[in-house]
């Protein structure tokens, strides 16, 4: 005849399979947030996808918690604190709705960071372009080279050609390669833009999704479900830990 395990016993393995999880995810959030760099734009993405990738292991580990608490109310050691777990089970509710902006907020900005960095080559390039353009003699011509990513060194030499064939054979072979450059930089912009988006909306739908399921487990007053102060139910809850 098969054994059956004990409700207390079962309480019991609930509660530090919990405790292992709640362990887990602080030690991927602790691996995201260090070295701290608050202000730089990769950190706060870092952290914020490391918050969504595992919040999954504290939203289970709090039901664990509670269905420990509901199939024997006086388990220990964290029987006492169960009240103060739904507690920061809603502050994580309200916390990961103002996730949403601040993900989208430093997205655009890590986005607006590499979109700068291609359009400052292609500034570059532009104006080594328009001063070869504007160059009156040899000296003039020979400085917008040195302009130029990856100029020769050779640029002391004396000219192999008059100055007009000089810059005409320079600029022929220059603009093709700006309006090239032009291109991939609004392409890469566009498709970067577009995998963006589809991260915002994904993200954005983790983290709904996930304030949702905190402010159901969640209570700041003591009373019942978070979720359930905002969108009320006919029926009165039971469940008043």
């Amino acid at each position: 005849m098969a054994t059956k395990i004990r409700s207390e016993d079962f309480a019991d393995v609930l509660q530090w399979v919990a405790l292992a999880l709640f362990i887990v995810f602080l030690a991927i959030l602790l691996s995201a947030i260090l070295p701290l760099e608050i202000l730089d734009s990769r950190w706060q993405v870092r952290v914020i996808s490391a918050l969504l990738g595992s919040s999954s292991l504290p939203l289970i580990g709090v039901v664990m918690m509670l269905l420990a608490n509901y199939l024997h109310e006086e388990f220990s050691p964290f029987g006492a604190k169960i009240r103060l777990l739904r507690r920061l089970a809603g502050f994580a509710a309200i916390g990961f709705l103002l996730l949403i902006p601040l993900q989208i907020t430093a997205g655009s900005r890590l986005l607006n960071q590499q979109s700068g960095n291609e359009v400052g080559q292609l500034k570059v390039l532009q104006a080594a372009a328009e001063a070869i353009r504007s160059a009156n003699n040899e000296a003039d011509l020979k400085n917008a080279l040195r302009q130029l990513p990856g100029a020769p060194n050779n640029l002391d030499r004396p000219l192999a050609a008059p100055l007009p064939q000089v810059k005409a054979a320079v600029i022929s072979r220059l603009d093709p390669a700006v309006k090239r450059l032009e291109t991939q930089v609004e392409e890469a912009k566009k498709n970067r833009f577009l995998k963006a988006l589809s991260i915002w909306i994904r993200d954005a739908g983790m983290a709904a999704g996930y304030a949702i399921g905190f402010s159901s487990l969640g209570s700041l007053k003591g009373q019942g479900s978070l979720l359930r102060s905002v969108i009320p139910n006919r029926r009165k809850s039971s469940w008043n830990l």
